[in-house]
């Protein structure tokens, strides 16, 4: 049996008792409202739009995984839509988040994302050939999203013009000026007197391009010129390329 403290009354202990009773459920309601807020730390839409690496193609039925380390697949396992587009609503975690992307053909790709209270667009580039972390819960469920529309962010920049010393018919000098206009943003360029663009080296981009025709040359000569896109946001790789145009002029002399 309780005995009360001389000076009070069992009443007066009821109401203490009440009293610390209230406080402690005052202090749990704020651990819960603690928790709840650092659990929403950014509540929005994360957009994933996936690509082929070296072409302005979307790469259509891909499996998109996000989750965490613990679970890959937590937060939702979808197949990509026509436009290579998955979308991921009502997002509400601090934790940073795990995202998986793979289809059959390619190198299958995982990245950390950052918590973020903003809306997010990320954009995967995938290569050709096989390996690397696959989306195996979006490829077991088949779970396809629904068309999104067209894609409201260009895969690629495009070359809508291109013209050797301003469209000249011929040159003296081996050293030319390319002009070009583009749609959408680009980062690099590279341009080569071949067809096949691969082994030109990228190079930072400019409003007006220096190039120097191949040495000896003379007569009709032919540039190919291709720009792209590089850059890297919340982990994932931006790596986007434009058409390739095609301008000639002829060189005198040699």
């Amino acid at each position: 049996m309780t005995r009360p403290t001389p000076g009070t009354s069992n009443q007066d202990h009821r109401s203490h008792r009440a009293h610390r009773s209230d406080h402690g459920a005052v202090r749990a309601t704020a651990l819960v409202a603690a928790l709840s807020v650092g659990q929403c730390a950014w509540a929005g839409e994360l957009t994933v739009q996936v690509s082929k690496r070296g072409a302005a193609e979307p790469v259509e039925a891909a499996a998109v995984c996000l989750g965490t380390p613990a679970d890959l697949a937590q937060f939702g396992a979808w197949i990509a839509d026509d436009s290579g587009t998955v979308k991921f609503d009502n997002m509400s975690i601090r934790t940073p988040l795990q995202l998986t992307v793979s289809k059959s053909g390619y190198q299958g790709r995982r990245v950390t994302l950052g918590a973020s209270q903003i809306d997010r667009r990320v954009n995967l580039t995938l290569v050709a050939g096989g390996g690397g972390p696959k989306c195996a819960s979006a490829v077991a469920a088949r779970q396809l999203v629904a068309m999104t529309g067209p894609p409201t962010d260009t895969f690629a920049p495009a070359i809508v013009d291109f013209r050797i010393n301003r469209g000249e018919a011929a040159t003296q000098s081996p050293k030319v000026t390319l002009m070009y206009a583009l749609r959408g943003q680009a980062s690099h360029y590279r341009a080569s007197s071949q067809t096949d663009l691969e082994a030109a080296e990228w190079q930072p981009l400019a409003s007006e391009v220096r190039y120097e025709l191949p040495a000896g040359a003379s007569g009709r000569q032919t540039v190919y010129f291709q720009v792209g896109r590089f850059a890297s946001t919340d982990g994932a790789d931006i790596q986007s390329m434009s058409n390739v145009a095609v301008d000639t002029i002829v060189l005198e002399g040699g």
